[in-house]
């Protein structure tokens, strides 16, 4: 039955039983491919926002909830200004509602700039473009430290050749200025906000609904059970804790190395060996090189180059071979935090991917966004799967183990 054939009703009052809150529905604002949207008012305060409705029905197939949970995610994982603001997402036995905010401010056809303003706008007349941007940006906002902007023509005079002349020229006495302009060896920069907490919430939350479908089998996993292309993009493949006195070293899949000091500031080489950045105790981030930075790093610098030295040397890399590409304009994730215990160490990037290494060498590496886990057994193999893909088909007696483990470890780093 196709789409066309559903009904897709909101009803008068719906109820978010996880948060306890009323909505009362109000006016229809359209609908898209699978999806309805309406005002919706909280009840007891009167807050408006737009709800967004979705047919279980028309999510029936596994890749279309798939795409529904991942749409949910990396939603709820942005935070900014441009962009609709998430609030909640629940369910009844017949549809998906997402909380979202509200668009007061709607501009009417008057109000709307022209094309000729448009194109007199200084992102179109002035301001440097990349030609590309990394797949990391759908987790980590890139870097712009070490790009040759010289080389680079405004969108506007990249355009010329390809549409002919425009309707206006760019106004050439406006300054230039460039979004990789001041970014250099110090200049702090704020950078997008990582919530932990919610970064764990959303992992057990998904470990949970794995666990309940039972899913540890005794017989072979088949390669076709995998998905590669949903490995994590990094991870962590050596560490090295001296924290009691200096930091906790590591050493990232894409050969960057970062330190996390034991005064809560970090410093993280990139994969070049040149570039480095310096995360203080507030979370924004300062870009220095190896051989130019402030003389107060220099004590760090050094440890900095210790712990990368002290690692090549002495400890085995962890899955060498599945190691990806990683682009000159990513900006690497770095460690936000770590614990340790008798069985092993979970350490938490934030990018979202959270890695525990157990005491019998075998390794989990867990990704919300990509919904997915990739397990490192016994005898180094290196695979990935996705939750639904476990729920559906099963999966080993020691991927389930170890998924069991970290669900009861990461319940009990959010309940202390």
């Amino acid at each position: 039955m196709s789409k066309e054939n559903y009904v897709c009703t909101m009803p008068d009052v719906i109820y978010d039983s996880h948060t306890r809150t009323q909505y009362k529905k109000g006016r229809f604002f359209g609908k898209g491919a699978f999806a309805k949207c309406y005002e919706i008012t909280n009840t007891m305060n009167n807050q408006a926002y737009a709800g967004k409705i979705v047919s279980k029905k028309l999510i029936a197939r596994q890749d279309r909830r798939e795409r529904m949970t991942q749409e949910i995610q990396i939603h709820k994982a942005l935070c900014n200004k441009n962009v609709i603001g998430f609030y909640s997402s629940f369910e009844d036995n017949h549809n998906v509602y997402i909380v979202l905010e509200l668009c007061s401010k709607r501009l009417t056809p008057k109000s709307r700039p022209k094309a000729e303003q448009l194109l007199d706008h200084n992102f179109i007349t002035t301001s440097y473009c990349p030609s590309n941007l990394p797949v990391s940006c759908l987790t980590m906002a890139p870097r712009f430290d070490k790009l040759d902007v010289s080389s680079r023509k405004p969108l506007i005079e990249q355009n010329r050749d390809k549409v002919g002349s425009l309707i206006m020229s760019p106004n050439k006495n406006k300054k230039y200025d460039s979004i990789a302009a001041g970014l250099g060896a110090t200049t702090p920069s704020s950078v997008a906000h990582f919530d932990a907490r919610e970064n764990f919430l959303t992992l057990r939350n998904m470990l949970g609904k794995v666990l309940k479908s039972k899913p540890a089998r005794t017989q072979k996993i088949l390669d076709e059970m995998t998905d590669p292309a949903a490995q994590p993009m990094i991870w962590v493949s050596k560490w090295v804790d001296y924290y009691d006195l200096y930091g906790f070293g590591y050493q990232l899949s894409d050969e960057g190395v970062g330190v996390n000091f034991n005064d809560t500031t970090k410093l993280i080489l990139l994969p070049n060996g040149i570039n480095v950045h310096y995360v203080d105790k507030n979370g924004d981030e300062s870009y220095m090189t190896m051989d130019n930075y402030p003389k107060r790093y220099e004590k760090k610098m050094t440890l900095l180059s210790y712990f990368s030295r002290y690692m090549h040397e002495h400890l085995i890399r962890t899955g060498a071979a599945a190691c990806k590409e990683v682009d000159t304009m990513s900006r690497t994730p770095h460690l936000h935090h770590w614990y340790r215990s008798t069985s092993g160490i979970l350490m938490q990037l934030n990018n979202g991917t959270i890695q525990m290494n157990f005491g019998d060498h075998t390794k989990i590496i867990m990704c919300p966004l990509m919904c997915a886990i990739t397990y490192i057994d016994e005898d180094t193999s290196f695979r990935t799967f996705r939750f639904s893909s476990i729920e559906k088909n099963g999966c080993s007696v020691g991927l389930y183990e170890k998924m069991r483990y970290a669900y009861d470890k990461i319940t009990v780093l959010l309940d202390p």
